[in-house]
């Protein structure tokens, strides 16, 4: 069953985008820790993510021996992407006086390729001057690849790992993960904030709205007496309005049906989103929950193409032991 959300995450991908956005972030944090250095190699018109393009695919093949390398991996596991950034700063921290005195490009490879060997216990305790916050370090990237696309009008797939601010009573992190990578690419970059639980809030529609109508998206999970799980991903803040509403970027997801999502596709009906005080509708009935967020069902939708989201071939009938909803808040990183 977990086969079905493995392929949405994404943590060390080796690629040439991935490879280019890392030696773009050197390039960046270069600037920010040795400006000296950095103004000295541009007046030498040096490609500088060029010296750092290949360290993160051949993990530091170039520079470092193979001892150090298989701890660096240990200290991967332990602190994830941040250690490479600093690694690399290290590593260009001790040959910044020869770097300093080159005259030439070629005299700035010979740096890295004529250093002596760097000793795992100096690479231990001197890297973590260099490391960045996983905050500082999600703006870098967002930053890169802002320019990346810009420049090369090439979209490239980044998925950082969400953390929700309060632990989902319905869902677990792994779960979280793969339905926050089925969300449009622009919100993988923001933060889940928990903003409605209905056994801390209140079992009500009115209750929700009142704490989901001031946030542009929103992921809902419903947990049944029986214990399905199921919810939806809507685009567009919670309103009461007797009419459907919303976009198509919309979809419902499911942990008992055959598929993990369920999404909108051109030609189908648009009943997105529906909320009055009777009640909450998703797609036309995938999704229904009285006024006191108690009783429900779930039927095939006309919207999503989906089956009955509690697994069962007819009309599923339901009472909800907890509906919780997640906004997707832009992250606020310290500059």
């Amino acid at each position: 069953c977990s086969r079905r959300w493995d392929a949405g995450r994404v943590y060390l991908h080796i690629s040439g985008e991935s490879e280019d956005l890392f030696a773009l972030s050197y390039r960046t944090l270069l600037r920010l820790h040795f400006p000296g250095l950095a103004a000295h190699l541009t007046a030498l018109r040096v490609d500088i993510p060029a010296l750092a393009r290949g360290w993160f695919s051949t993990f530091f093949a170039e520079v470092l021996p193979l001892n150090c390398r298989i701890n660096l991996l240990d200290l991967y596991f332990l602190y994830g992407n941040s250690v490479f950034p600093a690694v690399a700063l290290y590593l260009t921290e001790v040959v910044q006086t020869s770097l300093l005195a080159a005259e030439s490009v070629g005299d700035i490879t010979a740096c890295f390729q004529t250093m002596g060997p760097v000793r795992y216990e100096d690479l231990r305790t001197n890297y973590r001057r260099f490391r960045s916050s996983r905050a500082e370090l999600h703006r870098i990237h967002l930053d890169n690849l802002c320019f990346w696309q810009r420049r090369f009008h090439n979209p490239i797939a980044v998925f950082c790992r969400p953390v929700p601010d309060v632990p989902s009573l319905v869902v677990q992190n792994l779960e979280f993960e793969a339905l926050w990578a089925q969300t449009p690419q622009r919100y993988h970059f923001r933060k889940p904030v928990a903003v409605f639980c209905s056994s801390r809030h209140g079992y009500s529609v009115r209750a929700l709205l009142s704490r989901c109508q001031a946030h542009e998206q929103t992921l809902m999970f419903v947990k049944t007496r029986c214990g399905q799980r199921f919810g939806a991903f809507l685009s567009t803040p919670w309103q009461m309005n007797g009419n459907y509403y919303g976009t198509g970027e919309s979809f419902v997801f499911s942990f008992q049906t055959r598929e993990l999502c369920y999404k909108w596709q051109s030609g189908l009906q648009t009943m997105y989103m529906r909320l009055t005080s009777n009640g909450l509708s998703v797609g036309g009935g995938a999704i229904w929950l009285d006024e006191e967020l108690h009783h429900g069902r779930s039927h095939e939708s006309s919207t999503f193409a989906s089956p009955p989201l509690g697994g069962n071939t007819d009309t599923f009938d339901f009472q909800a032991s907890v509906v919780e909803c997640y906004a997707m808040e832009r992250a606020s990183f310290r500059r």
